[in-house]
């Protein structure tokens, strides 16, 4: 009777430890959760009264930038920026990785979005405009405002807070004081009809790419890739009637140097027909997908393509870029449209529409992050 008694008190004693302590765990996560919540909400009234706040306006729309003062940083002439600095010329690309760490919550959620929307680090690009005067590389840019820009290119590169940017050189058929001219009227008017918009305009885009997936039903990568993949088609033919007039007579296949020849020949030629006939099946895959973004089938399918085409441009400097390089000819102006063109399309320019023989050169790297942007622009695709 007394074992059975001390074994009850025990199970009452464990049963009250366990509630105890049941009720201190729940306890805790309402508080924990109760802090969360209190932090978000202090972070999104942050965010709403600086954007709805009266002051807004003036401070991010109507003010002009403040000049910065600041002296800038010795820049030496025998450094690697400089000496790429002597070898860019008017078309080549800058890709930034902007850094998504900011004093101000408003644009640490714009570059959170823009970072997002984009599929890729790399939100930002800008084009090289060479001064055919002084012979020195001017970068044009637009920023998420709307605000054209041309600064220098030391300046722009030792005041930029980006913590990777990536150099694109061009190798093109046209003359640099050819591109000059050509560029020159479009940059006049990119600068004087470029305004500056507030922050909530400029979010608006992005916060309908956030929901809308623009990257998704962008043409520009299908379209590249058609375009190099029939263009290494053409090459294979040629390969293929190259070696197909190495044949080996009779009388070689008789003697041990002329079968090595005829086995070389024929493994050559076996490789490119499988690459050829690889190539064709991703060419008619990929035209297949082209038709689809051109001609939606399903009610949300069109339904997204009716507002991704009312909407303003999610990107603005990638816009630009596309208006300058269609003017000196390196990309179409018909098709497809610039608002289409994202800033990680330009870390892999041979998966974009370029014409008239136009090429990037392999990447060259201004600053470089730990993470590589090679890796990076493999994982945009």
């Amino acid at each position: 009777m007394l074992v059975k008694r001390r074994i009850s008190a025990l199970r009452r004693l464990i049963n009250a430890e366990w509630i105890r302590r049941r009720v201190s765990l729940t306890s805790r996560n309402i508080r924990s959760k109760i802090s969360a919540g209190i932090i978000s909400f202090c972070m999104c009234t942050k965010i709403a009264r600086d954007i709805y706040s009266p002051s807004f306006t003036t401070s991010h729309a109507e003010r002009e930038d403040p000049v910065d003062d600041t002296p800038l940083d010795e820049y030496d002439d025998t450094s690697v920026e400089a000496e790429i600095s002597r070898s860019l010329q008017t078309g080549d690309v800058l890709i930034f990785d902007r850094n998504i760490y900011e004093r101000d919550l408003s644009l640490l959620l714009f570059h959170a979005l823009s970072k997002y929307v984009n599929g890729s680090s790399f939100d930002h690009v800008g084009v090289v405009i060479r001064d055919a005067e002084d012979e020195y590389p001017y970068i044009f840019q637009v920023d998420h405002r709307g605000k054209a820009t041309l600064t220098p290119y030391d300046e722009c590169v030792i005041r930029s807070s980006a913590r990777e940017i990536v150099v694109k050189r061009l190798n093109f058929c046209t003359e640099e004081s050819d591109r000059a001219e050509l560029v020159a009227p479009v940059v006049q008017e990119l600068l004087n009809t470029g305004g500056t918009t507030g922050l909530v305009n400029a979010l608006q885009p992005l916060i309908y790419g956030a929901l809308l997936n623009p990257t998704f039903a962008s043409r520009v990568v299908p379209m590249g890739r058609i375009q190099s993949l029939e263009r290494r088609i053409r090459e294979i033919g040629n390969e293929v009637r190259k070696w197909e007039s190495y044949k080996s007579n009779t009388g070689d296949l008789k003697t041990k140097q002329g079968r090595q020849n005829e086995f070389i020949r024929r493994k050559k030629l076996k490789g490119l027909v499988a690459e050829y006939r690889a190539s064709k099946k991703e060419v008619l895959s990929l035209r297949k997908d082209l038709y689809k973004l051109q001609n939606p089938e399903t009610n949300f399918e069109k339904w997204r393509a009716k507002q991704l085409k009312n909407l303003g441009p999610v990107f603005p400097s990638s816009v630009a870029v596309v208006k300058i390089l269609s003017c000196i000819g390196v990309l179409p102006s018909d098709s497809p449209d610039p608002k289409e063109y994202f800033p990680k399309h330009f870390l892999r320019p041979e998966r974009m529409p370029l014409q008239n023989g136009a090429e990037y050169l392999p990447d060259v790297y201004l600053r470089s992050s730990n993470k590589g942007g090679r890796s990076n622009s493999r994982r945009a695709f």
